[in-house]
């Protein structure tokens, strides 16, 4: 059990995820530095994943629905969530 929360095999199967859905492979980057930093401001995407700001809010919207990502606020930091 220890070994889901290595930090790399995490990262790894954070990026199986973002493949297995279908998700835009920048969503990846957004990701990974909520797992580093705990959270992220949400005006921070854009320049995580590289994309346009439009683009960027599609790609954290898409992480929130899909419940991996969650927010206390619709403005607010995201941070992640391993639901149970």
């Amino acid at each position: 059990m220890t070994g889901l929360f290595e930090f790399d095999r995490l990262a790894e199967r954070l990026k199986a995820y973002v493949e297995s859905r279908a998700l835009k492979p920048e969503a990846f980057y957004i990701l990974e530095r909520v797992l580093i930093q705990g959270e992220m401001p949400r005006g921070d995407a854009e320049r995580v994943a590289g994309l346009k700001e439009r683009s960027a809010r599609m790609v954290l919207s898409s992480l929130i629905n899909d419940g991996i990502l969650k927010s206390e606020t619709p403005k607010g930091p995201v941070s992640q969530h391993f639901g149970s």
